[in-house]
């Protein structure tokens, strides 16, 4: 275990065995740098081999849960030796979305405000999403002229079925707490000032339950997770990577930076050039 090693994760633990994992770069809606891409890569397993971790709950500081990718990295925000674009970065993204697959203890996702991209994925791959209801989530890849696929592609359809996922991945549709409720992709949505204490019932529950039994089960129903994993992770990330180089990405990222609507024009790889 690292827990002396993390430095954009913070952790607070509670009575019983509850552990809080806390997103902690509320300056930049806790973004992800690659500080907190390796972060979340160990973090699934490092609970896993804690035996004082019960039930996690994962969160972000401040007025955010997760803003995505984060557009305006600096030197600082990259480990020594790591460029941000690597086979580690592809390593870590796969590590981050198996990870949370084989972890065996509960997890919930207490999303107390935007949740994109990486952050939707983090979010949704947890066993419970409570939600608060001005929070949002979209997988916003595309936004950025990226593709959705470090995980949104694997665990949305799962969720809210195959045409409502193709929609809004496709879109980067903005869901707000009660709709992401209706279309199956958030368990509950309680108001924000409920939402803390609420999902600190919705732990104390798992505390009650037979482990085995309970840890069994979850790894029974993982099954279909770890199918859609085998079937588009691979897929997804070579797609984004091939997105990378796209100039609607230069365009996106630049739009986004600028806080203007981008202006996409590229046709590279369309299919109909094919």
């Amino acid at each position: 275990m690292r827990w002396d090693q993390y430095r954009t994760i913070e952790f607070e633990d509670l009575p019983g065995g509850i552990r809080i994992c806390r997103l902690n770069r509320p300056e930049r809606l806790n973004a992800v740098n690659p500080w907190m891409h390796r972060e979340l890569s160990w973090l699934a397993r490092d609970l896993q081999e804690d035996d004082a971790v019960k039930v996690a709950i994962l969160t972000g500081a401040g007025r955010a849960f997760c803003a995505g990718g984060d557009q305006k990295q600096t030197a600082e925000d990259v480990p020594p030796g790591r460029a941000p674009a690597s086979e580690i970065r592809w390593r870590e993204a796969e590590e981050i979305v198996r990870g949370l697959m084989d972890l065996e203890k509960p997890i919930i996702s207490m999303v107390n405000g935007p949740a994109m991209g990486l952050g939707a994925t983090i979010a949704l791959l947890c066993d419970v999403v409570i939600m608060a209801k001005s929070a949002r989530i979209a997988d916003s890849h595309v936004n950025v002229g990226l593709v959705a696929g470090d995980g949104g592609a694997t665990i949305w359809p799962l969720l809210c079925g195959l045409n409502k996922a193709k929609e809004y991945l496709m879109l980067g549709t903005h869901i707000y707490g009660e709709r992401a409720v209706e279309v199956g992709l958030a368990s509950y949505c309680y108001d924000d000032d409920q939402l803390y204490e609420k999902t600190l019932e919705h732990a104390r529950q798992f505390l009650r339950m037979p482990t085995y039994a309970m840890r069994a089960t979850k790894a029974t129903v993982q099954r279909h997770l770890r199918q859609s994993i085998e079937l588009t992770l691979e897929a997804g990330l070579t797609y984004e990577a091939i997105s990378v180089r796209d100039p609607d990405r230069v365009e996106g990222g630049a739009a986004f930076r600028e806080r203007r609507e981008p202006s996409f024009t590229s046709r590279m790889g369309t299919w109909g050039d094919r």
